[in-house]
């Protein structure tokens, strides 16, 4: 689909009101008109910018890690709300990205690995920013915002703004190589990269500066529209190569083993994988474990990474500001998923783990007072209608997640009982097994079946001062819990609701 033209320069702020309220009632007379919402922040058409990064854990110093160093994100957050308990749906990319910007959770789509695509799974569903195009806002995203090759035209207004370098869905081995690839002190190898954890002199070449860069060129020429405006960065996602000054905040004697540093005790088979996306590098063994001072070494340029995206975070939001655009732009800041840095003696994601599920989610919008941070259980499939809720727009039809937007003003409120995700893994030998999780905050339950039939049980306790180092279906110790964990789990989402 070719790109809509440019829009006209945006009205007074007076006719935009207008202009949106009477769309609001075009679009409810044009379908059925949804429950109202319940109360919540102001709702007005807001301007929306959407930060997405990826595998970012919530490694920040608003949730409270004192090693962090994201001053951006905690002034973000300070500014709105933070959710210390976000989760999501499945702990991959692209089935993650779809998840989120549909608003349907992967069992609706039918989507669980990279190569599924929006259209071929659900030709007529209509994304998050579609639904704000629909509207009358005009939309762009810049950089990775679906996954690699999976872009969406429908969903924009204009052309993505910078997309050159990203891998495709099945260049996961490539991504790292083409990352490198021509970058002054970076060297590759034909085969695996040996120097990825080097740091650079600068971040020329790298492709978080340059999609940063076209970013707050995109808000300049936006700025007198009412915009959606999408922003992927691949930071903190390996290769983890950054700006030398980035690892300053991080030295490494500083850097924490993990606390639960091999498999739990009776995890299930199938709850493990040997993190080949890690050991593709020449200096990650083959197999086994990874050697003490590298994982150390690995771990601290993970936590640089963090902290050199924190940095571009604050770049977009200084540039809201000197646009005069910052009291009437919602920011989210959101990851697709998780990672392990050495928990359960693994690394990478796509696992049922804390580690790979738990996702930081900032929300920070004009009116806000500073909520701090949210504890309630939420999704990531939730977000498509919170922003639709926040700027004054009917709910999309059809969607699995619901709107958190009473928290944003009430964030001590009760809210969902469960976080619901699912997976799907290959088990040599054994074949495809379906993972079904469900938290309720105090423990973790997964269920592994395969053709329907129960294979597997795992429950794990998250509140102790070692989480999910034993499974207590298998250790003993699961007393009524696991009955009540099976019950919520086989309830699903719509039960677990506010």
């Amino acid at each position: 689909m070719s790109p809509s033209p440019r829009p006209r320069p945006r009205p007074s702020r007076a006719r935009r009101t207008a202009l949106a309220a009477l769309a609001a009632v075009v679009a409810a007379a044009c379908g059925p008109q949804p429950a109202p919402g319940p109360a919540g922040p102001e709702r007005r058409p807001y301007n929306v910018l959407l930060i997405s990064l990826d595998d970012l854990r919530p490694d920040l110093g608003c949730l409270g890690d004192a090693r962090a160093a994201t001053p951006n994100l905690d002034a973000l957050a300070s500014a709105g709300v933070v959710f210390g308990r976000a989760y999501c749906q499945i702990p991959l990319c692209s089935p993650s990205r779809l998840s989120i910007l549909s608003g349907l959770r992967p069992e609706t789509l039918g989507v669980f690995d990279q190569a599924g695509t929006l259209r071929g799974a659900a030709p007529d569903a209509v994304t998050l920013p579609q639904h704000f195009r629909a509207n009358g806002w005009v939309t762009q995203a810049v950089g990775k915002v679906f996954h690699g090759g999976h872009d969406d035209p429908a969903s924009w207004s204009l052309p993505n703004a910078w997309q050159e370098s990203l891998p495709e869905p099945d260049d996961e081995e490539g991504g790292p190589q083409r990352e490198v690839a021509g970058i002054p002190g970076a060297r590759s190898g034909p085969d695996r990269d040996t120097s990825v954890w080097r740091a650079l002199d600068s971040d020329r070449g790298l492709r978080d500066r340059e999609a940063c860069d076209a970013a707050r060129a995109a808000l300049r020429e936006l700025r007198d529209e009412r915009f959606f405006l999408a922003v992927g960065f691949a930071r903190p996602h390996i290769p983890w190569v950054v700006p030398a000054g980035a690892y300053d905040a991080h030295p490494l004697e500083a850097i924490p083993d993990p606390v639960v540093p091999g498999p739990p005790e009776g995890a299930a088979a199938f709850a493990l994988h040997g993190f080949r996306e890690l050991r593709r590098f020449a200096d990650v063994p083959d197999t086994g474990p990874v050697p003490a001072a590298k994982a150390r070494e690995l771990a601290r340029a993970y936590a640089a990474c963090v902290t050199y995206v924190d940095g571009l975070v604050g770049e977009l939001v200084a540039e809201l500001e000197a646009l005069g655009l910052r009291d009437d732009t919602v920011v989210v800041v959101w990851s697709d998923h998780g990672v392990h840095l050495g928990e359960q003696g693994m690394w990478t994601k796509q696992t049922l783990f804390e580690a790979s599920l738990r996702v930081p989610l900032v929300v920070s919008w004009p009116d806000a007072r500073g909520g701090g941070v949210c504890d309630a259980l939420v999704e990531t499939v939730d977000l498509y209608p919170t922003l639709a809720d926040l700027c004054g727009l009917p709910a999309a039809a059809g969607l699995d997640g619901r709107s958190f937007a009473p928290l944003l003003a009430d964030p001590g409120r009760r809210w969902k009982r469960g976080a619901f995700s699912v997976l799907l893994r290959y088990a040599p030998g054994f074949g495809v097994v379906r993972g079904a999780s469900v938290t309720d905050g105090r423990v973790r339950y997964v269920e592994w079946s395969q053709d329907g039939r129960v294979v597997a049980e795992e429950l794990y306790d998250l509140e102790g001062p070692r989480p999910e180092s034993e499974n207590l279906v298998r250790t003993g110790g699961a007393a009524g819990r696991l009955v009540d964990a099976r019950r919520l789990l086989a309830g699903g989402p719509a039960a677990a609701g506010p």
